[in-house]
């Protein structure tokens, strides 16, 4: 995906950059700075913003509608039950229970991984 596909997305999407940061997870900067095509360092140059895999992903799971997923095999249902349509505008799809809270109570830090991080 370019810089310009993405601003392309969002405004077929009629969201507003705060809007799809919320729902790809990312720093409204951040989601500027990749529809801008780059970014400023700590020195002020110009360095290029690159839209990862991960991004993408999330991406393409705000399109399909999912707002949540487990890990499990997206062909079994959850075991306790929670997931799927729910059939609530505007809520989306969750596939399994949501993980951010699962994390956010084990105190899990942000990965390490330069791929994750846009």
């Amino acid at each position: 995906m370019t810089n310009a596909q993405l601003a392309a997305y969002r405004e077929r999407l009629g969201l507003t950059q705060r809007e799809l940061a919320h729902r790809a997870g990312l720093g409204l900067s951040t989601l500027k700075d990749l529809e801008r095509g780059y970014r400023q360092d700590g020195e002020g140059r110009r360095r290029p913003a690159t839209i990862s895999k991960t991004v993408e992903l999330a991406l393409a799971a705000i399109e399909l509608g999912i707002t949540s997923y487990d890990g499990r095999k997206l062909t079994e249902p959850a075991a306790d039950g929670v997931g799927g349509d729910d059939g609530a505008k505007g809520q989306g799809r969750r596939i399994g229970r949501p993980v951010s809270s699962k994390y956010a109570k084990q105190g899990a830090t942000p990965s390490s991984n330069p791929d994750d991080h846009p």
